[in-house]
């Protein structure tokens, strides 16, 4: 049988079994001149070991060898005769799972050509003990065996002909599938009452807010000191003080600027009218051009008559201002009252915002110069949709008082609050849906108004309800649940609420029952499965058993580990660090000394 030169040769790795009573490794020439043969070959002897003629100790070998990821093929010798301690191939049979019986026939074929009949043959049988010698009987034995030889041949032809006409007569037998089995984590169904909660954003708002405005315009003289973006002040105090004098001056001063700037506007529509009647006697110009810049003209002396009245006006106001500081002088209350309109005073206790007023700076009549707020009486403002609404009313139609929690993230830290749904808007703004609700803060410390927030409402309490996660339940609104020889089945519910991850359920067919908590593809009615639950797949897995090695027995387990190079550098050191230690994992021990062989 000659070898293919084409294909690429693949080196293997043997472990070489000797079976005797006898031998050790130092005499043992069977196991020597395998290892000798199998390393000329390219292949490689990774294990070789010497076992007594024992059955136990045989199969006890070969399994160790076989679960050793390092060993490709294991090749043994003796224990083959026909004694009672010959016992190799027994014990071979005990571990393999297919016997290949044609490779026995080509070993005899191939030691008939290596050992040939001849005057120095001796056929050694060990259990019948007969010598024969060549002789006149070679020829008388040769016939023999080859008579027998054609014997035995014809009659494992006609057994596998019969085997085959018996296995061609059966009918095909399709193989019985295996039943799978689905590992699922279940919880219990369990009804109880559950408030629900309604999540939703809003901003914060303040319930009393006053813009700061001066009846009258003019220069401001004095300001408080708290009169800035976020300070706080008081009842009662005076927040902004004006030069009415001045005020009246500056008005005049513009209304004269204003009266200038008309007749300047006049004169041109006088130079553009000129132009248009020149155009026209030359025959160049229009009639209704002329009659545009004639039109533009009276709009322009209108507007000078205009400024004139404003100037008059504002002679007016000035003398009505020396005026009243003549009258001030006779009636201290009608002058006193005046005054106040110069003065801007705080109507409650509050905070400032978006002021835009500096000392010496001009304000105008009526204009908004900031904001005071009331930090002490805050609402939260937020929108739900009209369903949910709907289940914020009692049997009355009337919005229920219920309670709110309000939080706002803060790079991570977290403020919160109580509030009480108070009232919703009186009327839906156009494009928008839903309702405007508003809910009053208890305690508002941390909250600004414009901050934008997490409202959680507590909805009113359902009975009877089941709270599942929401994987559990599919688009039909069913569950699977297990019956009791472990299968699932679906079940109907009716869809209450969904809560973030959970969903709240109600059925009559549930209590009591488990429910399978992620759905998947795999799983429907029918299918057998393992339920897992709730804490059994958290238990901590068990410590491993530590014992303690002798300097011998540990340098032993150290030095097989370093000289065996099929292990990776890694996995050595990983293994090394660990026989070093004090107490070392006993089943780590034991799987290395099944490899070591001892």
């Amino acid at each position: 049988m000659s070898i293919d030169e084409r294909k690429k040769f693949i080196p293997v790795r043997i472990a070489v079994l000797t079976v005797s009573d006898t031998r050790s490794l130092n005499d043992d020439k069977s196991g020597s001149t395998l290892s000798k043969k199998i390393e000329a070959s390219g292949h490689q002897v990774v294990f070789r070991d010497i076992v007594k003629d024992d059955r136990q100790q045989i199969r006890s070998k070969l399994e160790d060898w076989i679960e050793n990821d390092a060993v490709d093929v294991i090749i043994s010798t003796g224990g083959t005769g026909l004694t009672g301690r010959d016992v190799t191939v027994e014990a071979h049979r005990d571990v393999y799972e297919k016997e290949i019986d044609a490779f026995g026939i080509v070993f005899s074929i191939i030691s008939m050509k290596k050992i040939r009949v001849s005057c120095a043959l001796i056929l050694y049988n060990k259990q019948l003990k007969v010598t024969i010698m060549r002789f006149f009987r070679q020829a008388l034995i040769g016939l023999t065996l080859l008579t027998l030889s054609l014997g035995i041949l014809a009659y494992a032809g006609s057994l596998i002909k019969d085997a085959l006409t018996e296995r061609f007569a059966q009918e095909a037998r399709a193989p019985q599938p295996r039943e799978r089995t689905f590992a699922v984590n279940v919880v219990t169904a369990e009804p109880k009452s559950i408030t629900p909660q309604l999540e939703a954003f809003g901003e914060i708002k303040s319930r009393r807010t006053l813009d700061l405005r001066l009846a009258i315009g003019g220069q401001v003289t004095e300001l408080s000191k708290n009169f800035v973006d976020g300070g706080q002040v008081k009842l009662g105090e005076k927040l902004v003080e004006l030069n009415d004098a001045d005020a009246a001056a500056r008005a005049l001063s513009l209304s004269q600027d204003e009266l200038e700037a008309a007749l300047k506007q006049a004169n041109l529509r006088k130079m553009a009218l000129s132009r248009q009647k020149d155009l026209q006697v030359r025959g160049v110009g229009t009639k209704a051009a002329v009659e545009a810049a004639e039109l533009a003209l009276s709009s322009a002396e209108q507007s000078v008559l205009n400024r004139r009245s404003a100037i008059d006006q504002a002679k007016a106001r000035g003398a009505s201002a020396g005026t009243r500081l003549i009258r001030a002088q006779l009636a201290l209350d009608d002058a006193s009252r005046r005054l106040e309109d110069t003065k801007l005073f705080s109507k409650f206790d509050g905070v400032l915002s978006n002021i835009s007023l500096v000392e010496g700076g001009i304000v105008g009549a009526n204009e908004r110069i900031g904001r005071l707020i009331d930090p002490n009486s805050l609402e939260v403002a937020f929108r739900v949709s009209t369903e949910q609404y709907s289940r914020l009313l009692n049997e009355a139609g009337q919005l229920v008082s219920a309670r709110v929690s309000v939080s706002l993230n803060l790079m991570g830290s977290e403020i919160a609050t109580n509030a009480v749904l108070e009232r919703d808007s009186g009327s839906v703004a156009e494009g928008q849906t839903g309702r405007l609700l508003y809910a009053k803060l208890d305690k508002a410390v941390g909250f600004k108004p414009g901050d934008y927030v997490v409202v959680k409402v507590d909805e009113p309490e359902l009975r009877f309800a089941i709270n599942l996660p929401a994987s559990a339940l599919n688009a039909d609104n069913q569950v699977l649940v297990l019956n009791d020889e472990d299968r699932l089945e679906n079940v109907n519910v009716s869809l209450l609420r969904r809560q973030g991850d959970n969903v709240i359920i109600r059925s009559r067919d549930l209590p009591g029952k488990e429910v399978v908590a992620q759905r998947s593809p795999l799983l429907g009615t029918g299918i057998k499965v393992r339920a897992v639950r709730s804490g059994e797949a958290e238990k901590p897995p068990k410590a491993p058993e530590m014992i303690e090695l002798t300097e011998d027995r540990r340098k032993k387990l150290i030095n097989f580990i370093e000289n065996n190079q099929w292990i990776p550098k890694t996995a050595k050191e990983r293994t090394i660090g660990k026989l070093k230690k004090e107490k070392v994992p006993a089943e780590m021990v034991n799987r290395i000394e099944s490899r070591m062989g001892g």
